[in-house]
């Protein structure tokens, strides 16, 4: 067996002691990367992905494109306003509107109209925002200010968008509307992961602050998500 000896050591970020005149093999951690993507703010209890954030989850998709069949997780995060468990459920939330956005998840967008526990119902403010948005590349449908009152430039906005899809022309964003308009702000390019991509989720709350405040502090660098991936399983697990 002379000069045959082979070892396996785990390197765990912390020197090793190999013998000479062996063969060693030294397993490597699999690698994380995080992707913090600037501009990706949400409103107020919301859990909205808004057209300002679109430039950050291109970059995501295009990263993930270079390096296929990582692991990918989402960490909804909230700022300091309001009691801690009400922000745990926000952020959940959060991190579950970028997965499902992420992975063209139409209906999990739409329950966001009818309300869920963990954060403000969706209405005509984010009607806006995808009109704003849509078409992709085109002028857009609405190019009004974003205050989520059904005026009468919205309505024509939607009245442009329902004729361009063959829907009933009545100005009011319904739920085929909505639909409608989640199916294309989803589909806007270079915005998605590849089809069975294992994306998860956690809600960190209100702590892991990007801008240290004191409780009850609203700001808006702190009501994000951060986006990290695995080379190896998600770890720890959410």
């Amino acid at each position: 067996h002379h000069g045959h000896h082979m070892s396996e050591q785990a390197y765990e970020r912390k020197p090793l002691t190999l013998a000479t005149g062996a063969a060693h093999t030294v397993k490597l951690p699999p690698r994380v990367m995080r992707g913090r993507l600037t501009g990706f703010l949400f409103d107020t209890n919301k859990t909205f992905i808004l057209p300002a954030a679109l430039t950050g989850i291109r970059g995501l998709a295009s990263f993930y494109a270079a390096h296929p069949g990582l692991k990918v997780l989402v960490t909804g995060h909230t700022d300091t306003v309001g009691p801690d468990a009400a922000n745990l459920a926000l952020s959940d939330e959060r991190a579950a509107a970028v997965a499902a956005f992420l992975v063209d998840d139409v209906d999990a967008w739409l329950t966001h109209y009818q309300g869920t526990p963990g954060s403000s119902r969706w209405g005509t403010r984010e009607d806006q925002h995808m009109l704003s948005a849509l078409p992709d590349g085109a002028p857009p449908y609405y190019a009004g200010p974003i205050h989520g009152q059904l005026d009468a430039a919205t309505q024509d906005a939607v009245r442009r968008f329902q004729t361009d899809h063959g829907l009933t022309v009545d100005g009011a964003p319904g739920p085929q509307t909505r639909r409608a308009l989640v199916t294309d702000y989803m589909n806007i390019d270079g915005t998605s992961l590849p089809a069975g991509t294992d994306v998860q989720r956690h809600g960190c709350g209100e702590y892991h602050n990007a801008v240290p405040t004191p409780d009850e502090t609203d700001e808006q660098a702190n009501r994000r998500v951060e986006v990290f991936f695995f080379e190896g399983p998600v770890a720890p697990p959410p």
